[in-house]
């Protein structure tokens, strides 16, 4: 079995006049930034310390110490990059790979939308006609009440909530639906979700699965095999891209059919 490390961390600067704000990496427009030896990045610095928690090195304070002129304003960017260096020296590496929606293949898109959420460029976040034909068939035929959560849905709760079926963790999901689809475009949702989705039993993001089932690159995926990943995302923990076109024929059958009909939604750089 691999020794799997996980780790927790936590930054607090205070708010002074005439600083920059920097937020995960971003610089964001306000009167007042964070007091610090380097850029003060809160988000940045939590993940540090999350990462070298992990292995028990410690934390940023004692790898950069802010003593050092060396780290005097440095961009937390370049802190997290050293803290990926000091991982790998020590035997270990981050198995969640984050790709660029330009680096992912386009049919891996159009796969996705033919699977999960077909509506997905025409809804703002929650796709009523799925829920009022879910109703219907439920009244008329009897037919048990399946998921129908959106692709933002989904994002929504691997991002901001929490494990569980109560109706608790639903009201905060739909309440960052409807908060990332008026500040997020459809792009950033979907390239969130294509990071963040479990595509298998520990696998995560797209560009995991494509080297893990297929030996290749996201950017590499060819139709059959990003239909096959996207199959998997009902069921990520009992289905798999190999056995699939197998044992879940119809489901491959139809997703492929209409991901051959779904027209890339995006502009490519």
């Amino acid at each position: 079995m691999k020794d799997i490390r996980i780790g927790h961390g936590y930054d607090v600067h205070a708010l002074a006049d005439g600083l920059r704000l920097v937020i995960g990496g971003v610089e964001l427009e306000h009167t007042k930034g964070c007091v610090a030896h380097s850029d003060g990045d809160v988000a940045i610095h939590a993940i540090c310390d999350a990462m070298l928690g992990a292995l028990a090195l410690g934390d940023i304070g004692k790898l950069f110490p802010d003593t050092s002129a060396e780290f005097k304003g440095i961009d937390s960017k370049i802190l997290l990059r050293r803290v990926c260096d000091v991982i790998e020296q020590k035997g270990y590496k981050n198995t969640r790979t984050w790709v660029d929606i330009e680096n992912i293949s386009p049919v891996m898109v159009r796969a996705v939308m033919a699977s999960e959420d077909g509506r997905f460029m025409e809804h703002w976040g929650f796709d009523v006609k799925e829920l009022l034909k879910m109703k219907k068939e439920h009244e008329t035929k009897g037919k048990k009440i399946r998921g129908c959560s959106t692709i933002s849905q989904q994002v929504a709760k691997n991002c901001f909530t929490f494990c569980g079926h109560s109706w608790w963790r639903k009201g905060f999901e739909t309440y960052y639906t409807v908060l990332i689809e008026l500040f997020w475009s459809k792009e950033r949702i979907m390239e969130v979700y294509l990071n963040i989705a479990e595509m298998g039993k520990g696998i995560y993001g797209v560009e995991a699965a494509a080297q893990k089932y297929y030996d290749r690159s996201a950017a590499k995926l060819n139709t059959h095999q990003a239909v096959c990943i996207a199959c998997v995302l009902p069921n990520p923990l009992v289905r798999s891209p190999k056995t699939v076109p197998q044992k879940n024929k119809s489901k491959y059958n139809t997703t492929y059919k209409r991901t051959e009909q779904t027209p890339y939604p995006f502009k490519r750089k």
